[in-house]
């Protein structure tokens, strides 16, 4: 709604519908792009500073399942980095939206700029191990990338499926993707797919 009241020019609507969704919410437990987009509105209203404000209370957000795909949404982030370029959270959604655009070279940008930013962001890690493989085509860096994500995320059991997809491609040793496997047993076992490798 707040999207389609944007997309009409009545940003202050647009704005707020979002404050309204946002109301009594903790930044750190509300969906990144409620403050992006709030702080995009604002900036097309003229009010920078608050702009700002929201663009840094969006950093906070959670990333887990947060993937805009919105062209406002892209437009929204697009004005979070020309007001901080070191926004690891705003390059981490941008590059997903991108990617899902097919615009994968410039996702790839964005997710290796996250990741140099932020070297802790384990979902940027894990997205530069899925381009390098399917994208790519560069096994060695997918599975530096994943291993990068691992160590920050022992417990993602997908990315340590990944990782071993990527290590049997390499024609890594079936002992040594097991001795792997068996470091992250109760993540492992917690998944079909890797219990099946």
């Amino acid at each position: 709604l707040a999207a389609a009241y944007g997309a009409a020019g009545l940003y202050a609507d647009a704005d707020d519908i979002l404050a309204r969704f946002a109301e009594d919410k903790k930044d750190t437990d509300l969906h990144p792009m409620v403050n992006y987009l709030r702080g995009y509105y604002s900036e097309r209203t003229g009010r920078i500073e608050g702009a700002v404000d929201f663009y840094a209370r969006a950093a906070k957000g959670p990333l887990k399942y947060a993937n805009p795909h919105r062209l406002v949404e892209q437009a929204g982030l697009e004005a979070a980095l020309r007001r901080n370029p070191s926004d690891s959270h705003a390059h981490l959604l941008l590059g997903n939206l991108l990617y899902s655009k097919r615009r994968r070279e410039e996702a790839l940008a964005h997710w290796r700029k996250a990741s140099e930013i932020d070297s802790k962001l384990e979902y940027a890690w894990r997205n530069l191990g899925y381009a390098e493989r399917f994208y790519k085509k560069d096994l060695r860096a997918s599975y530096a990338a994943y291993k990068a994500a691992l160590d920050l995320a022992p417990q993602d059991a997908r990315v340590l499926l990944e990782q071993d997809q990527v290590a049997e491609q390499l024609g890594i040793s079936s002992s040594a993707r097991l001795a792997v496997l068996h470091g992250h047993l109760e993540t492992a076992s917690g998944r079909d797919g890797l219990s099946a490798r």
